[in-house]
């Protein structure tokens, strides 16, 4: 299954998009949802701006889930219905474990002012591992800053090993049929 948003509505589509159909349709509380992470057909994840909302009846009804201190979501990635990690545009990293009830900040240490994380993959192998791509190219340093974390974010490692050093990356992902296969 696969799904997509538009200005105010969300489409399913079961066929790999030959065939699309409406599954929301209105404005929720006025706006769009802009970034999108289904679990599986019943459970997903959608934001606007700093918002996180959650459903557990295939976007018939949203429940909001997250309001901190982010300007926007950019980032949305959840392995499970429980556990899922969100990224701000600026810079923060959010890692829950219990569908969004709590949050905790698993932002990799180090990272500075205009350090924005791109992109958050959880694993499709090992619930505790997760990559995040970072983008440093508002500070002028276009080095690849990869990270990978084995223990649910509560640290992160640098895994550039190999990429050349002017090698700007601002993704990362698994490969779904071969573990340890990563694209960046």
């Amino acid at each position: 299954d696969y799904y997509w948003s538009s200005a105010s509505e969300i489409f399913k589509t079961n066929d790999g998009g030959t065939t699309w159909q409406s599954i929301w349709h209105g404005n929720y509380q006025g706006e769009h949802f802009e970034k999108m992470f289904f679990v599986n057909e019943k459970t997903g994840y959608a934001s606007r701006y700093a918002y996180l909302y959650k459903t557990d009846d295939s976007a018939k009804t949203w429940v909001q889930v997250f309001n901190e201190d982010y300007k926007w979501i950019a980032a949305i990635n959840f392995p499970s219905a429980k556990t899922g990690y969100i990224v701000g545009g600026s810079g923060l990293m959010k890692r829950t474990v219990d569908s969004g009830k709590t949050w905790t900040d698993v932002t990799p240490t180090g990272l500075s002012a205009w350090s924005k994380i791109s992109l958050i993959e959880a694993s499709h192998y090992d619930p505790a591992v997760a990559y995040a791509a970072v983008d440093r190219s508002r500070l002028d340093d276009q080095a690849p800053y990869l990270y990978r974390t084995r223990d649910y974010g509560s640290s992160w490692q640098l895994i550039t090993n190999g990429i050349a050093a002017h090698a700007f990356l601002r993704g990362i992902r698994e490969d779904t049929q071969k573990k340890d296969l990563l694209f960046a």
